[in-house]
């Protein structure tokens, strides 16, 4: 009995933490996809090596709280270059959210 216990709350927990990352994983996957498309609508081809958006790919896909702050400034200059109407900023700060709500579940 008390083994059984022990087994269901850690299947729960495993089950939660899949969620999570699951539904984290589906937020980078929306910010990569408004990326390409703002990359592709600004500079008419896919990324390379010294476009802004295509240079900031590693840093959006982090989390927010494991950037230090060079990185951050980076990122923000890089975003600021490749992102004229700010559409990847946006998706990124709900990418940002998501992961905070699904952190604190």
């Amino acid at each position: 009995m008390v083994l059984t216990g022990l087994c269901s709350t850690n299947c729960y927990r495993t089950r939660s933490e899949s969620r999570t990352r699951s539904v984290t994983k589906h937020a980078n996957t929306k910010l990569d996809v408004c990326c390409r498309r703002v990359q592709n609508e600004t500079m008419g081809h896919r990324g390379r090596k010294s476009d802004p958006l295509y240079r900031s790919r590693q840093l959006l896909t982090e989390a927010a709280t494991h950037v230090d702050d060079h990185g951050k400034t980076n990122l923000l200059g890089l975003l600021d270059a490749g992102d004229q109407n700010g559409e990847v900023v946006g998706v990124w700060s709900a990418k940002e959210a998501v992961r905070a709500i699904n952190i604190s579940l």
